[in-house]
């Protein structure tokens, strides 16, 4: 039976089609309908994208659907991309992926605005996509490892493996601190819960990626989510939470999708980097994902130390980029982006792209200094405490204490000196000395002092 396509040049126009498609056929989170809808409103439009979106009809049956963008490159060049960004992406064409299918969707290309060159980030391995232009030039971008969730699968390596089993010790120190406590949230079912936690998430990953580059701080990268969170559109967003003293300190944000979980946004409060806090809250996650049946534990891509510890494997994703028709503008500008794209590989091997992030952060975030939070405050964007008072001291003073070490950065030493029988001399190189005055001083308190946990 004969194939129809439809060409949809606005979203609004193709999501009376693609939603219900969608609900069905998303081969993965980041082609979902809400993922879609939100993307395209919150980033790509205003980026002065426009849609070019493909619907395959048989029998007045959507049976496959490709969302892409145009963008104007120099030299009056459209670029094709996707619509939609994400991590490890399945993107490209939903549904049916038949040889008439694909020949469809590269007839459709030629109603778009020539000369053309397509560029496909981060297309996952066997996509159909890689074959479908003739000339197409395929990059390795980085592997996107994973881990098998099955009990009982074997650990990458020995010394992965002796790593592992220090986590117990390292939540052994965290309860120490203070009650330590592992949520999982299901941000469909609990939306309300999971548009107030966001931004305190936000905050933790501010200070981790502080003078770091990151999309996560752009304000309209976090619109974006919330956005996608308010939609009664399924976002299939969980968060794995770790609290001290009820107080969120490391989280796991990703996508439950099918049998997979996909991580997106990882993030721990630096204060706690001596404690392994990352480590502690990705084993409770994958804990969390047996307990729901999950079978796969995608990390996205990158080769960190993070991932790699965990991974059992990795597949690999790839960048294709391909000219459209036979215009010579059309050959020489996938030329100029192959170069480009190499360009970046190479200097993301070499550490360029982080030394360079680091300094248009210093001009675009230049750093200020911050008031030194109240103690009841301190929790609320700052650091936890991590000094205990070896003796027991009045609840005023213990308070002055408390937030005199809010104050400082969490490396910081202090001094304790008695200036008389009842002033206690607290000081440190980084702020005004803190004079405690304890007229009812009794016993011997000049053995009173803090110490680091």
């Amino acid at each position: 039976m004969s194939l129809m396509v439809t060409v949809w040049r606005t979203e609004e126009a193709a999501r009376a089609q693609y939603v219900p498609f969608l609900r069905e056929q998303a081969p993965g989170p980041f082609q979902c309908a809400g993922w879609l809808h939100h993307y395209w409103d919150s980033i790509r439009r205003p980026q002065g994208a426009r849609a070019f979106f493909i619907g395959v009809f048989r029998a007045g049956e959507m049976v496959a659907f490709a969302p892409f963008a145009l963008t104007k490159l120099g030299g009056g060049v459209t670029r094709l991309g996707f619509a939609t960004d994400g991590r490890a992406d399945r993107q490209g064409i939903a549904g049916e992926c038949s040889a008439e299918v694909l020949a469809a969707v590269r007839d459709a290309l030629r109603a778009a605005p020539q000369p053309l060159v397509a560029d496909w980030r981060e297309l996952a391995d066997g996509d159909p996509l890689l074959t479908l232009l003739p000339g197409a030039e395929t990059m390795t971008v980085q592997g996107c490892p994973y881990r098998v969730l099955t009990p009982g699968t074997a650990e990458a390596s020995k010394s992965n493996k002796k790593f592992q089993q220090r986590i117990p010790s390292y939540e052994r120190r965290l309860n120490a601190l203070g009650p330590y406590e592992f949520r999982t949230i299901d941000c469909d079912t609990q939306r309300a819960e999971a548009l107030e936690l966001l931004p305190r998430l936000f905050e933790i990953h501010d200070l981790r990626h502080a003078a770091k580059r990151n999309a996560w701080k752009k304000d309209s990268n976090r619109e974006f989510l919330l956005s996608l969170l308010r939609d009664e559109l399924p976002s299939h967003l969980m968060a794995f939470v770790s609290y001290v003293d009820g107080v969120p300190v490391a989280f796991d944000l990703g996508f439950r999708h099918g049998s997979t979980f996909t991580l997106y946004i990882p993030a721990f409060h630096p204060a706690f980097e001596k404690y392994r806090l990352g480590h502690v809250n990705r084993a409770r996650s994958y804990e969390a994902c047996l307990r729901m049946g999950l079978e796969l534990y995608d990390f996205s891509r990158g080769r960190s130390f993070a991932k790699q510890v965990w991974a059992h494997g990795e597949v690999l994703s790839y960048d294709c980029i391909a000219p459209v028709g036979g215009s010579w503008r059309a050959r020489l500008a996938a030329r100029l982006l192959s170069g480009s794209r190499r360009l970046i590989a190479w200097s993301r091997a070499q550490g360029y792209n982080q030394k360079l992030g680091a300094w248009r952060e210093k001009l675009v975030r230049p750093a200020a200094q911050k008031p030194a939070p109240a103690a009841a405050l301190a929790w609320a964007g700052a650091r936890p405490l991590r000094y205990r008072l070896i003796q027991d001291l009045p609840v005023d003073v213990m308070t002055r204490l408390a937030e005199y070490v809010f104050a400082l950065e969490r490396n910081a030493g202090l001094e304790l000196e008695w200036t008389d029988s009842c002033t206690l001399r607290v000081s440190n190189q980084e702020a005004e000395p803190l004079m405690l005055h304890l007229p009812g001083a009794t016993g011997n308190l000049q053995e009173t002092a803090l110490a680091r946990r």
